[in-house]
């Protein structure tokens, strides 16, 4: 009588404690949709300044727990995956050679030209304007 006892106790834990498990990775998860959302977000404002705070409001989640699951989905840290981004935006612009440098820094959310120089450098291995003569 002890051990059947013992095993229905046992299947209502597995039962109960199990499926939580479950659902709660599934809960953790970074959705496509969630992803999606940021993405275009990011698309439509990465010549702006953007909060971590707007991000997180876009994928309806905390600003911890987005932080977390966009660098566990991504494995980039937020500010790295927006600094390649504008650096990718940037590289399109400068194919254009009647644009300015400043022009191209601000258009792209960088706040001075010194800073722009040294995010593309640090991402492509050559600056700005060495690029642009390539």
């Amino acid at each position: 009588m002890f051990e059947s006892f013992a095993r229905i106790f046992l299947t209502k834990l597995i039962i109960k404690y199990g499926l939580q498990a479950e659902e709660y990775e599934f809960y953790k998860s970074f959705t496509a949709k969630q992803y999606k959302q940021v993405l275009d977000y990011i698309a439509l404002n990465y010549g702006n300044n953007i909060l971590l705070e707007d991000m997180a409001a876009k994928a309806s989640l905390s600003t911890s727990n987005f932080s977390h699951l966009f660098k566990q989905t991504i494995a980039q840290s937020l500010y790295q995956f927006l600094m390649a981004y504008r650096i990718e935006q940037a590289k399109k612009i400068l194919d254009n050679p009647n644009k300015l440098m400043a022009d191209i820094t601000f258009a792209c959310g960088f706040s001075d030209q010194t800073h722009f120089s040294r995010v593309f450098k640090k991402i492509e291995g050559l600056t700005p304007k060495q690029y642009r003569k390539k």
